[in-house]
């Protein structure tokens, strides 16, 4: 499940939830985002609105993919066709859109923000201008564009059919930004794939272009068409219209949006915890159940001065195996996790014959109101055996509030189980049970011999 960081929150109000707010100290905010490994809920993608809901001003650019104007034997433009799109326009990218009239269609645009004043800009500085790049969905009323001896604006504004988002990415984590693949499908048909090396002009080029002639910045948004949906999928429903591109990562920073919390599901104390093989090591499968069917773990992370710091905790494991403990904010393993998300995890087995299965995970601390209280509640019932009536949720609320109570979510990527060394008595003859063993990743299969 993937998480997200409340920029209002973790800042005390320093950057508010405006995401206009973010473009006009840009710097100051990618250098905070830079840092943060702290999460405050379950990302709900549904949620997620425009991330520039307000720019000053719209660029978009007409006829600019290449192959789009040379299959109808149209002419390469040799200056940008550009028009401008209505504020009513815009919507967000999971919003639904009402289509009007039977001539509409719809494309996907690449766009780029920029929220740095770009005036004469050289094309060669103008990716530096680029704050970050999100999609856009290009929804046209044909008959109304070309009414009228041309009304590309007014034919591509009809209200709220301009979806955007739902990320903004920061150009520097974009492997290769002159040549990314874009595409779109509807109801999983794709129906536009291209590249961006096939525009007729170029993001830095358009950049060139428009501030020769209208200052750019305070988040304007040139968008680039990058072509035509299949005719036979411009007009009718559609259940599912997807973007879509390869060469960014849009879950390091700085990818901004907005979204409402989601609960985690937390799975519930087994009544028959996992027993370890005494007799061979155990699969990757056995120590996925072995983790999910225990309780009791000594956490173990770095201090900042001396050695490593070990605590004895109980954990709840979720349904998409994130680790889940509870620590008050204050304390050493939040303000670790803070400094450095390694931590490790030896999970136990109380009953004889001891066992137990070294976990190393990545560490984030959430600070989820609803989550936390959830998994206090969870912790109650392991320590107890029983889980805890829904009367002690009102104490539990209060304890949480009054302790800063967070949860550290640990993300397993690797596991190493210990060999069983025990006698049961100091006069027992059998020998001691010993066999090799190693680290595996968390996501390991088991091995073509597996009983």
């Amino acid at each position: 499940m993937r998480r997200f960081a409340d920029v209002a929150e973790l800042t005390g109000g320093r950057f508010g939830p405006d995401p206009m707010a973010l473009y006009e100290d840009w710097a100051v905010f990618t250098e905070f985002a830079g840092g943060v490994t702290a999460t405050t809920g379950a990302l709900v993608e549904a949620d997620l609105g425009c991330p520039v809901p307000a720019p000053r001003q719209v660029f978009a650019i007409g006829v600019n993919y290449r192959s789009h104007a040379e299959e109808p034997g149209m002419a390469v433009p040799e200056v940008p066709a550009t028009f401008t799109k209505f504020p009513a326009c815009r919507t967000g990218p999971f919003d639904d859109i009402e289509i009007v009239g039977e001539s509409s269609d719809w494309e996907v645009e690449l766009v780029a923000v920029v929220a740095r004043r770009a005036d004469h800009v050289d094309k060669a500085e103008a990716w530096s201008y680029i704050t970050g790049l999100t999609f856009g969905q290009d929804v046209s009323d044909r008959r109304l564009q070309f009414a009228a001896g041309g009304q590309f604006s007014l034919g591509k504004s009809h209200r709220a059919t301009a979806a955007m988002g739902p990320w903004v990415v920061s150009v520097d984590k974009v492997a290769d930004p002159d040549d990314l693949a874009l595409g779109g499908s509807v109801d999983g048909e794709t129906v536009q794939n291209g590249r961006m090396r096939g525009l007729v002009f170029s993001v830095p080029r358009l950049v060139a272009e428009l501030c020769r002639r209208s200052c750019l910045g305070t988040s304007s948004s040139p968008a680039r068409r990058l072509g035509w949906v299949s005719p036979a999928s411009r007009h009718g429903s559609c259940d599912r219209d997807r973007c879509s591109s390869r060469g960014s990562r849009v879950s390091d920073p700085c990818a901004i949006g907005a979204s409402k919390e989601a609960t985690t599901m937390l799975l519930p104390l087994s009544p028959e915890p996992f027993t370890a093989p005494t007799g061979r090591d155990m699969l990757p499968s056995e120590r996925r159940a072995f983790v999910r069917t225990h309780r009791t773990c000594v956490f173990g992370y770095p201090r900042l001065h001396d050695g490593p710091a070990l605590s004895v905790v109980y954990y709840v494991p979720t349904d998409d195996d994130d680790l889940l403990v509870s620590t008050m904010a204050g304390r050493a393993k939040a303000r670790a996790v803070a400094r450095n998300p390694k931590v490790s995890l030896c999970l136990l087995d109380e009953r004889w014959p001891f066992a137990y299965l070294q976990v190393y995970a990545d560490a984030t601390v959430d600070h989820d109101r609803e989550l936390v209280v959830e998994l206090m509640m969870a912790i109650g019932g392991r320590m107890s055996g029983e889980p805890l009536a829904e009367e002690a949720r009102p104490i539990v609320e209060a304890m949480a509030a009054e302790e800063h109570r967070v949860v550290v979510r640990c993300r397993p990527y690797a596991t190493f189980a210990q060999p069983l060394r025990h006698l049961h008595r100091n006069d027992q003859a059998e020998p001691i049970t010993h066999w090799g063993s190693g680290a595996l990743p968390w996501d390991a299969p088991d091995p073509t011999w597996a009983p």
